[in-house]
C-alpha cells in the first residue's frame, strides 16, 4: 500500500500528531479528506529518495485557520513538492490576509503544526513513538537522523521560505528559517541526542549549523548536548551572528577552511 493510498479526515489530525498537536485554530466542523503518510513506516523511511510531487487536492484559501491552509502547511512540513503556481497562490493569500490573520497563521505554525509535524516525521523515520525518541539511537543508525536533516534543510525550508516570505516583509522579527530550525532543535535533536555520550562525527556539520542559526537564551540544553556529540568545547556563538548561515567551519577540520553544507 503506497503512502497516497490512505486518507484521513482533518478532524482526526490531532490524534494523528499526538498530544502536542494544537489544531484549535482550524475549523474542524467539516470533514476534509486528504492524503497523508501511510502507517506502514517503510513508506516513509527513505525520505531522501522521495520527492513528493503531489500537492494537496484543493486550492489555497485566504483564511489562515481554514482546513485548506492547515493542509498546505502540513504538506510543506512533510516534504511535499509545491509547484510554482500553487506557491504563487499561497503567497497571494498571505498578502491578502489582515494583520490579525497573519498573526494567527504565525501562531499556528509556531505552536501547532510545525512542532507536531516535525516530531511526527522523526517518529516515522525511526519507527517509534514520541516517548521512545530519547533512546532511539541506542538501536538505530545515526544516518537516519541525517536523512531527516537533509529533507528539512534542502526541501522543507526552501518550500516554506518561498511561501511565507510576505510575513517577513511585514514582520522583520519573524524569521521562518530560524523558527523551523529552532523547533527541529527542540522537538527532534534535543530529544534524540539527549542520551548520547559519544562523539558522532557524521552529525557534526548538522549540529554546528543548528547551533549557529538558533543560538539564543533558550539553547543552553541543546548546546551542551551538541558539543558533547561533536566532542568540542562550548563557545559563545553569538559572536558569529554576522557569518552567513550557509557557511560553517566544520569541527575537526584540519585546515580550518570555511565550507559549504
Amino acid at each position: 500500500m503506497t503512502w497516497l493510498s490512505q486518507t484521513a479526515v482533518l478532524y482526526f489530525y490531532p490524534l494523528f500528531f499526538g498530544p502536542y498537536a494544537d489544531f484549535s485554530v482550524c475549523d474542524t466542523s467539516k470533514y476534509i479528506e486528504v492524503p497523508f503518510i501511510s502507517e506502514n513506516p517503510s513508506t516513509f523511511r527513505k525520505i531522501s529518495d522521495i520527492v513528493r510531487s503531489q500537492s494537496p487536492p484543493t486550492s489555497p484559501s485566504p483564511i489562515p485557520g481554514s482546513p485548506t491552509w492547515c493542509l498546505w502547511l502540513v504538506s510543506a512540513l512533510q516534504g511535499y513538492e509545491i509547484n510554482s503556481e500553487d506557491r504563487r497562490k499561497l503567497v497571494d493569500d498571505i498578502e491578502q490576509m489582515s494583520y490579525d490573520g497573519q498573526e494567527t497563521l504565525i501562531e499556528f505554525l509556531e505552536t501547532g503544526v510545525a512542532p507536531s509535524t516535525l516530531e511526527n516525521n522523526a517518529c516515522k523515520q525511526f519507527v517509534c513513538n514520541t516517548t521512545e525518541l530519547p533512546t532511539v539511537l541506542a538501536s538505530k543508525d545515526p544516518q537516519e537522523l541525517l536523512v531527516l536533516w537533509q529533507q528539512l534543510y534542502h526541501q522543507t525550508l526552501p518550500a516554506l521560505q518561498s511561501i511565507l516570505y510576505p510575513l517577513q516583509r511585514t514582520r522583520p522579527e519573524f524569521d521562518i528559517r530560524r523558527t523551523i530550525l529552532t523547533i527541529f532543535r527542540d522537538r527532534v535533536l534535543t530529544k534524540v541526542l539527549q542520551n548520547v555520550n559519544e562523539r558522532i562525527p557524521a552529525l557534526e556539520p548538522m549540529l554546528f549549523t543548528v547551533l549557529l542559526e538558533t543560538d539564543n537564551d533558550e539553547s543552553a540544553e541543546f548546546s551542551a548536548i551538541a558539543h558533547r556529540v561533536m566532542g568540542t568545547k562550548q563557545v559563545l556563538l553569538r559572536s558569529l551572528v554576522g557569518v552567513h548561515a550557509e557557511i560553517q567551519t566544520f569541527p575537526g577540520s584540519s585546515d580550518g577552511n570555511l565550507s559549504l553544507w
